[in-house]
């Protein structure tokens, strides 16, 4: 039988046949030729492989060489109807190879080339065998994407041999006092290495011959057997004859003529041979459409007029519940109701000669001896007789049952989305009510904008502040504009990052303005924030709590002035005589009072810093820092001193020269140094001083306690104390820190925490160079 008119009209659309690459595969054989080329050039330096000489030898591997050679360019022409080409093609030019060296082998004369030509023989070997390997499991059926891993594996391990095998004495001996004149050339050693090189291309050896008796022995129709036959002596007659002559006679010791590239000859004869008369290695056209056919997702069931079924797909045989190898006759149309296939005869009649291929959707079919029923569309197309007469029909059926239960599953996925959409928009009504009503009843500004600066929410507390005209776009930049906020908006939009404006005046207002990004969780900009808070009467607030605090601690520095001049007095045994009793007290009255008056001194030095007041502005000059570094050193050494710590200063720029207020400088360095005496128990306190390009840098180390890292967020914060039992002894104020960052930054600088540890910390103050 043929297949019908309709069958023909597709006749042209063949499957295409993908052509893969090998890159892993060329690049491999690249590198291992420029190895082989590079390395000839040494060996052959002082000599040449065209110094020939006539040998008898020599014929019987030439002609090897060019019967190989008829063999390839017979499989480069017919590479398309080929199974794995690509891999016997390798194969064939690495025997050629194998030929033409031991052609060269029986006619040179130069033991460099013998010593060359005989490690050339590892390249069928090494390259070849695995490609022969590759080869065979493909014709035998494997797939060729499948043995990406076992050909990637196969060929690392054989590159690697050839490699060392090439550069190094491992494999063959290169050394050419160690070779041995025979009649018919030299006679090249293995080295140390060599056994195992005979091990792995006979293993390959034997597991190609493995692959093709085992597909021998599966064959049952006699074409496939003769070709598995041919296929198998093909291969064997090489296999054997160089499992003997290149491995196990040299695994003796023994030195023979190197003819087994001779053997290829045999199998290329063989290879032609069944090419030619079997077929061999061609893909067949009755085989390719078995096969699409059998990988087809439809039901594909061929009828004769009768209906009755001849032939199945296994598809078709899962889904009709069908037995390829029953002997029963089974009717086709008696797995449609009555009243279904009553459409398909229908058709039929009305078209005998089948002009036309017949199409049906939506069709129910039962499975045999079940109530399993299926939802088919079927095409239907004629098959005919030698004659041109309909001898059956075709049908070609999808299950479309799954598709089925998929759009009720769909349409009912729907309904569940529209309903929860309808229940998330009224969600998100009530939350978006909540969100304005929160939003206006915040007792400071807020402002939403989106990418464009088109205003989304805008509470009444920010019309207010920012005294706007109207609720527009334009009102509201125009109010930022005269609050000077404009650069920072734009900042926060290109940057991605918040804007904290401390303190804003406004017209007679204080104000605080944060700026912030709206960003997705791609980080992607969607709009800005802006929070407006009016500080007027915190701010007026703060300043008279301030002016109190400065008020009170100058009332309170003169009579303590007194108290402590007093208690100086006392001390002074020129001028009082103390009692051993007394004088302990009196001592600790003094140092008391002194606290004393060191903490009025920060407390008015803090309110100066809080408000903005800069009482030695007028004294910034030009000085040299390495003298007040050592200033401050001196006069706080008997401190150090009473606490046996070594207090040391050196410095890498006595010159560097700074524009600064070197009271508050002084000041700063007074601080940190006292701190250091004041936190470490025994050690060491070391002052550095190093000048960078723009700027001069104090380091100031210590051995003492160091700092949790809990506590170092809040370190140059006002009142700021570590909570340590050193600390609690000690005592203090907890402001140095704040006042030693608020003067550094006066003075275009900063204190910053290097490291610290158990082991003690240091700190740094960088200053602008003058």
């Amino acid at each position: 039988m043929k297949h019908g008119r309709d069958n023909h009209q597709n006749s042209n659309h063949q499957p295409a046949i993908q052509h893969r690459k090998y890159p892993i595969v060329l690049v491999t054989a690249a590198t291992i030729v420029v190895i082989v080329l590079c390395w000839g050039l040494v060996a052959l330096r002082d000599t040449t492989i065209l110094q020939l000489h006539a040998s008898l030898f020599a014929l019987l591997p030439a002609a090897a060489a060019v019967v190989n050679g008829f063999l390839l360019a017979t499989v480069i022409r017919r590479k398309k109807s080929i199974k794995g080409a690509f891999w016997f093609g390798i194969f064939l030019v690495t025997t050629t190879i194998w030929a033409i060296a031991d052609t060269l082998t029986f006619m040179g004369t130069s033991l460099s080339a013998a010593i060359f030509l005989r490690s050339v023989i590892m390249i069928p070997a090494l390259i070849g065998m695995p490609a022969v390997l590759l080869f065979s499991l493909i014709v035998t059926g494997e797939k060729e994407d499948e043995l990406v891993g076992t050909w990637a594996a196969v060929y690392a391990a054989s590159s690697l041999l050839l490699l060392v095998g090439f550069i190094s004495d491992l494999i063959f001996d290169h050394n050419p006092l160690h070779a041995t004149k025979v009649f018919w050339g030299y006679d090249i050693p293995l080295g140390p290495l060599g056994i195992l090189y005979l091990l792995w291309a006979f293993t390959l050896m034997v597991m190609t011959a493995f692959v093709v008796y085992r597909h021998y022995r599966q064959q049952t129709k006699p074409d496939q057997r003769n070709q598995a036959r041919i296929l198998a002596i093909a291969f064997a007659i090489p296999l054997a004859s160089a499992a003997i002559t290149q491995i196990a006679i040299p695994a003796m010791g023994i030195s023979i003529l190197p003819v087994g590239s001779i053997a290829t000859t045999t199998m290329a004869a063989l290879v032609l041979y069944g090419m030619r008369r079997y077929n061999l290695f061609v893909i067949e056209p009755t085989t390719i459409a078995s096969n699409i056919v059998e990988t087809m997702a439809e039901s594909v069931i061929v009828t004769n007029t009768k209906f009755e079924i001849e032939y199945t797909n296994s598809i078709a045989q899962q889904t009709f519940g069908l037995d390829h190898n029953s002997t029963d006759v089974e009717r086709f149309d008696t797995r449609f109701a009555t009243e279904e296939f009553a459409k398909v005869r229908h058709a039929i009649l009305a078209d005998p000669k089948m002009t036309s291929r017949k199409k049906f959707e939506d069709l129910t079919v039962m499975a045999k001896h079940s109530k399993h029923t299926a939802s088919v569309d079927i095409s239907i197309s004629s098959v005919l007789d030698n004659d041109g007469n309909i001898a059956g029909y075709v049908f070609v059926m999808a299950d479309i049952s799954a598709l089925k239960n998929a759009y009720a599953q769909l349409a009912h996925e729907e309904q569940q989305v529209e309903q929860k959409a309808i229940e998330r928009n009224e969600q998100l009504f009530v939350e978006h009510a909540k969100l304005e009503a929160s939003i206006a009843s915040l007792p400071m500004g807020f402002a939403m904008l989106d990418e464009r600066n088109k205003i989304l929410e805008l509470n009444g507390v920010a019309k207010h502040l920012l005294k706007l005209q109207g609720n527009t776009t334009k009102h509201l930049l125009h109010a930022f504009e005269r609050l000077q906020i404009l650069k920072q908006l734009e900042q926060v939009q290109s940057d991605y990052t918040m804007v904290d404006i401390a303190e804003l005046h406004f017209e007679k207002n204080i104000l605080h303005v944060v700026i912030a990004p709206i960003l997705s969780s791609k980080s992607e900009a969607l709009g800005t924030v802006i929070l407006i808070e009016d500080i007027t009467k915190q701010k007026i607030a703060e300043r008279e709590r301030n002016e109190f605090i400065v008020t009170a601690s100058h009332e309170m520095r003169t009579p303590l002035t007194v108290v402590q001049g007093n208690l100086a007095n006392a001390l002074d045994p020129d001028i009082a005589k103390l009692g051993k009793d007394v004088k302990p007290l009196i001592e600790q009255a003094y140092s008391s009072t002194g606290q004393l008056a060191e903490l009025f001194k920060d407390i008015m030095t803090v309110s100066e810093i809080d408000n903005g007041s800069t009482p030695h502005y007028e004294n910034k000059t030009a000085f040299v820092l390495s003298e007040l570094v050592a200033d401050c050193i001196q006069q706080l050494r008997p401190k150090a001193d009473a606490k046996k710590i070594a207090l040391s200063f050196h410095s890498s720029s006595e010159k560097a020269s700074i524009h600064a207020d070197p009271n508050e400088v002084k000041d700063i360095l007074s601080k940190l140094i006292e701190n250091a005496i004041k936190y470490t128990t025994k050690g060491y306190v070391s002052v550095t001083l190093k000048q960078e390009k723009h700027h001069v840098i104090v380091t100031i180390e210590d051995s003492g306690v160091g700092i949790p890292q809990e506590d170092r967020k809040r370190l140059f914060k006002k009142f700021a104390r570590l909570d340590n039992r050193l600390t609690r002894e000690i005592g203090g104020t907890g402001l140095g820190l704040y006042i030693a960052q608020s003067l550094a930054e006066r003075n275009h600088g900063k204190v910053t925490l290097e490291h610290s540890s158990a082991k003690g910390s240091m700190f740094s103050l960088e200053l602008p160079l003058e």
